[in-house]
């Protein structure tokens, strides 16, 4: 953006805090990451090459070396100010991930836009989102100065002709502020469980989710998660994955689609008809085993496992949710005073 005419031909700016760590930009990319790390290389050479027949060369060969590097880093510190991780032409968007991949979103799958606060909002921080083709989304885009929401809606309405859609909605009577007090969360915890008919405990140390309820609610559980196994899609590259949330705010269980397997304490990752499996492989554990009886499955391609515990019809799982907080042996009660205290 040097000139008037690359402004109206390009915008592009900086996400704030994208780095996974503070020197991330120092590195460059491609041709020029590749020269920055090699060149850590050359004390080694510069050592291994001393000897006392040739330390006068060595010497000479340190000095050059010095000067290589400081004169590389003064130019990855005037590059870093300029690297943008966010361009849009007439051609489309270009974002770059935390994990400094480009992915390129072609107009003709852009449909509209949004701008809204980001999940971490911030004072009155305001995001981009794209809405796509098929009915995904791309990533919210964080707008850093110079770049205002008014440059932006102005070069998407008359540079790449792409309308404003709505943002949507959240009922804000269902969710609590992030400064609530613990007993706020926990009392939310307890009416979900009651609302869903289940209660959840993740166990960190044998990464086990346990989840505990009757068998009809359980049997409701599994039904969810193989209906959203069949509805949801695996997103192209530059889009936000496709998620359904079994639980609710605090009783966190979020199915995400996606061609890699993973589960971590909130959400369990993966192809839909590994979801598929899963909630078939549940739902016949739970038919066949007894009142009172626990069994459990290891979703493939994981190091988790999955435990359930069929109870009786007049089951409360508030009931074990309160004792999970309660109990410090319990990750579950970790991980919720981590989120909500």
């Amino acid at each position: 953006m040097e000139s008037t005419e690359k402004m109206e031909s390009e915008l592009a700016w900086q996400i704030p805090r994208l780095e996974l760590w503070p020197g991330a930009r120092l590195s460059g990319e491609g041709t020029g990451q590749r020269v920055f790390w090699l060149s850590l290389l050359a004390p080694v050479a510069a050592y291994v090459a001393i000897s006392s027949a040739t330390r006068p060369w060595g010497v000479w060969l340190l000095v050059i070396y010095v000067l290589t590097v400081l004169t590389l880093l003064a130019r990855r510190l005037v590059a870093a100010g300029q690297v943008p991780d966010v361009r849009l032409t007439a051609e489309g968007a270009w974002w770059r991930s935390p994990q400094g991949e480009w992915y390129e979103i072609p107009r003709r799958t852009i449909e509209g836009f949004y701008m809204a606060p980001p999940p971490t909002a911030d004072g009155e921080d305001v995001a981009l989102t794209l809405r796509l083709a098929g009915g995904f989304e791309s990533w919210p885009w964080e707008l850093a100065a110079p770049v205002t929401p008014e440059v932006v809606r102005a070069f998407l309405r008359t540079r790449m002709h792409v309308a404003e859609v709505e943002a949507p909605t959240i009922d804000e009577s269902t969710l609590l502020p992030a400064d609530a007090p613990r007993e706020a969360w926990e009392r939310l915890l307890v009416e979900e469980a009651r609302f869903h008919g289940y209660c959840v405990d993740v166990l960190l140390g044998d990464r086990t989710w346990r989840f505990e309820g009757s068998r009809s609610r359980l049997l409701a559980l599994c039904e969810r998660w193989r209906a959203a196994a069949m509805s949801m899609r695996i997103a192209p590259p530059y889009a936000q994955p496709e998620r359904v949330e079994l639980g609710g705010y605090a009783l966190q269980v979020t199915l995400e689609a996606d061609e890699e397997t993973w589960v971590s304490n909130t959400t369990f990752c993966g192809p839909p008809e590994w979801h598929k499996q899963i909630a078939l492989r549940l739902r016949q554990w739970i038919e066949s085993i007894d009142v009172g009886g626990t069994f459990t499955i290891y979703p493939p391609g994981t190091a988790w496992k999955v435990q359930m515990v069929v109870q009786e019809e007049f089951f409360d799982p508030a009931s074990s949710a309160k004792k999970s907080m309660q109990s410090p042996q319990s990750d579950q009660a970790f991980l919720f005073h981590v989120r909500y205290s």
